[in-house]
């Protein structure tokens, strides 16, 4: 997003692109945990891992900083329900005693990636360009969509007894 901004001659539009992804994805996740989907959660999160490596695909080709913006907004929208989901998956799979380490282990992990997602992403926009960085998040969640296929299926309720 910074490189976006840069290249496109408004560097102080940085903020406004990190806005234009966080806020959709706050709200998206907020609207995706008042709903209960039929779906295992490991397909859920498939589908948002499949829709955000779409998004940064299509991000790869834009050069409107408007289009750009409006593209975050969109592939953003995937990024909360796919965190919610993925929260209530460990949640389901994580033995009582186990819970608070599990989701403290969750986060670490999830912070250490991201700080060295943005570090490689400096290193690829200095080496490659600006595209470069979502060409990598496109195949990162593509990844992460494969891998959800191997968590084993759980559901956010349990199934209703008959």
């Amino acid at each position: 997003m910074m490189a976006a901004a840069k290249t496109a001659g408004s560097q102080a539009a940085v903020g406004w692109l990190f806005a234009a992804y966080s806020v959709p994805s706050a709200i998206a996740g907020l609207m995706y945990g008042t709903r209960q989907f039929s779906w295992p959660l490991n397909r859920q999160m498939a589908l948002g891992h499949v829709w955000i490596a779409v998004l940064s695909l299509l991000l790869t080709q834009v050069s409107s900083l408007w289009v750009f913006a409006l593209g975050c907004a969109v592939c953003g929208m995937a990024v909360g329900p796919a965190i919610t989901a993925s929260q209530m998956q460990l949640g389901k799979l994580t033995t009582v005693e186990y819970t608070t380490e599990a989701f403290t282990w969750s986060m670490t992990l999830f912070m250490v990636a991201l700080g060295a997602a943005f570090a490689c992403g400096g290193w690829l926009v200095d080496t490659y360009g600006v595209g470069a960085p979502m060409f990598c998040a496109a195949c990162t969640a593509g990844l992460g969509a494969l891998m959800c296929l191997r968590v084993p299926e759980t559901f956010a309720q349990p199934a209703a007894a008959t």
